[in-house]
């Protein structure tokens, strides 16, 4: 009996590698492989690399036995002209394949970086006649590079496609547009579009992160959308039965708010029948997730908003058509009916948590159904029932969690929420427990990344930016020059001159520093700063350069920030070297709950940010 278990297994085992060799060699078999600067057929070599990819493109169009265009290698695919996508095609490549556009390539106005065969001329809402169907884009890097146009404006999306069918967007690092990154705008929104936008990483877009127009039938979910320069991480305008969840989308606690909502939803000239917007992260934008109708008279029922944390909403005040206008709210409602919230958490907003607004040209009666929901420490109002009509709007309230707002309601009440303290098993502060952070800049990809408690957070890559050149500046530590920004709290600091990989990094976080863990440490310095000080030499710590941030290093830094009034608004100094406006420095500092290292090489800026917190996991609630 054991000897045929034995038998059974191994005829298992090679079944498995025989399927695992045949589905290799079918996929390699329908492949079209592009390298970078390497000699085969298809080559990047860094100038005008569209042609390269646009030739692949075509061929696997005629020829019905190809699917797939993949890039691989390490390096950066440079272009000057779109990219364009025919029907019933994929175009992938490696995690290490950027692909840029031309710094100062002055291209019009809605020109994108990736679009579709057949277009004459791009425009906002494109050519009912032009549709691209079946297409799937994924693994690699795409940005925008540096452009002079100014952001917020059309200039420069990195997807935009007309008409789409059948689309998938995925596993992709997207940033630096000067308008939309994602753009899918249709003619029927009465028509299918079973797309799909998952599992991306969208940075610094200069209007939307992801914008949909016009279309039905589509899901936006797992994505990570961060610094949406004048708008919205999400926006779906005028479309219908879609759903938007596990996304996290922000804006750095520690800067200046601009953009708009997390989420809008904004159905002006159409009806909407089905929306779910749930399990997603919104923090610190102005507004988290908005409703917003507009005028007309269709019929706008039917949408879901559940299980989402919103965190941190600012007030921000824009300008449009000669008015001044609001923006704030963990979730704002605007002649929305029969919406249901629930089972969310609103925290922290710098006004209302729930606001529902209305309708001034309309003659119906709406109703929002509140239950279940967490509403503490908002700014104003818990929820506010700010109806400016005649007609009515009522809230149904159903045992939700009332505590530490300014006023918990306004024009509306209840008589089954709850009004106690929660208690959670995480902080969502930073202050007071220790947190490992590790920024590490590798010169060969020209990458720097952040990694927070032992997992990655950002990755960031910028072109150009090349070998760390020398800074013989001093190093100081918890204090920018011994000046100022001061830090409150305790660091505890360790710096390679080479790069320590994940695992290494996952070790450190889950046993603590290991002395002469690598044999490249070029210092090794555990620094107390006292929260109780005398004068500012006591708050801060020098060394002569000795140490020298050149090519590779990781700075690994346990620190443990301190409940300060003042401290959450200031700039708090890890590590300096050099000064703003040199060449060559470098400056590592946290602001409110957020990590932020700056980096100036040769006068070329590398910034990134990440929030501490992991924000997707910080609540679990009890009751007092």
């Amino acid at each position: 009996m054991k000897k045929n278990k034995i038998i059974w297994r191994c005829s298992i085992s090679i079944l498995v590698l025989i399927l695992t060799i045949i589905i290799i060699f079918v996929d390699s078999a329908n492949t079209i492989y592009i390298s970078i600067n390497g000699s085969k057929k298809y080559n990047c070599n860094g100038q005008s690399d569209q042609k390269t990819i646009n030739k692949a493109l075509n061929y696997i169009a005629k020829n019905s036995q190809y699917t797939t265009v993949y890039i691989k290698g390490a390096g950066s695919c440079i272009i000057d002209e779109p990219i364009l996508m025919p029907n019933n095609t994929k175009l992938k490549g490696d995690s290490s394949v950027l692909l840029k556009l031309k710094d100062n390539a002055k291209w019009p106005k809605l020109k994108p970086i990736i679009g579709q065969r057949g277009v004459s001329k791009w425009t906002v809402y494109g050519d009912e006649n032009s549709t691209i169907s079946n297409i799937e884009i994924a693994g690699f890097q795409i940005t925008g590079g540096v452009q002079s146009e100014p952001t917020g404006t059309t200039y420069l999306p990195l997807i935009h496609f007309y008409n789409p069918i059948n689309i998938k967007i995925h596993n992709m690092s997207l940033n630096q547009s000067k308008w939309d990154i994602i753009r899918f705008t249709g003619s029927n929104i009465r028509k299918s579009i079973n797309s799909k936008i998952y599992n991306n990483e969208i940075r610094d877009s200069g209007h939307e992160g992801v914008c949909f127009v016009n279309v039905t039938d589509f899901e936006i979910y797992d994505n990570s959308i961060y610094s949406t320069r004048t708008n919205c991480g999400i926006r779906v305008k005028n479309s219908n039965k879609f759903s938007i969840h596990g996304n996290i989308i922000g804006n750095s606690l520690g800067k200046r708010v601009s953009g708009y909502a997390g989420i809008l939803i904004e159905n002006k000239n159409s009806p909407i029948e089905s929306a779910k917007i749930f399990n997603n992260l919104i923090y610190g934008k102005a507004g988290g997730v908005i409703l917003d109708a507009g005028e007309g008279n269709y019929k706008r029922t039917g949408v879901h908003i559940y299980n989402n944390i919103i965190y941190h909403i600012k007030h921000l005040t824009i300008s449009y058509n000669n008015q001044d206008i609001d923006l704030d709210g963990g979730i704002r409602i605007d002649g929305f009916n029969n919406t249901l919230i629930e089972n969310n958490i609103i925290e922290g907003s710098s006004r209302d948590g729930i606001i529902y607004e209305g309708k001034k040209s309309s003659k119906d009666s709406y109703k929002t159904t509140v239950r279940d929901n967490i509403i503490i420490n908002n700014q104003r109002y818990g929820i506010n029932n700010s109806e400016k009509s005649k007609h009515k709007h009522k809230f149904i309230l159903e045992k939700n969690l009332l505590y530490n707002n300014k006023t918990n309601y306004i024009n509306t009440s209840s008589t089954t929420d709850i009004y106690k303290k929660p208690l959670f098993s995480k902080s969502h502060s930073i202050k007071n427990h220790w947190h490992h952070i590790v920024i590490t800049y590798d010169s060969n990809i020209e990458t720097i990344a952040i990694y927070i408690d032992g997992e990655k957070r950002v990755e960031k890559r910028y072109v150009g930016f090349g070998i760390l050149e020398s800074n013989s500046d001093d190093l100081f530590v918890g204090g920018y020059r011994g000046i100022a920004h001061w830090f409150n709290g305790k660091i505890k600091l360790t710096i390679w001159n080479s790069i320590l990989d994940s695992k290494k990094i996952k070790t450190l976080y889950q046993n603590s520093i290991k002395k002469g863990i690598d044999d490249n440490l070029i210092g090794k310095k555990q620094f107390d700063l006292k929260t109780t000080l005398i004068d500012k030499s006591n708050r801060f710590i020098k060394y002569k350069s000795n140490l020298l941030f050149k090519s590779d290093f990781t700075i690994s830094a346990w620190i443990y920030p301190m409940t300060d009034s003042t401290s959450s608004r200031e700039y708090q100094t890890i590590l300096n070297k050099g000064r703003d406006g040199d060449k060559n420095y470098i400056w590592v500092y946290i602001r409110e709950d957020t990590i932020f290292a700056k980096i100036v090489n040769r006068g070329k800026y590398l910034n990134i940010d990440s929030t501490i917190i992991d924000l997707k996991n910080i609540f679990h609630l009890e009751l007092e």
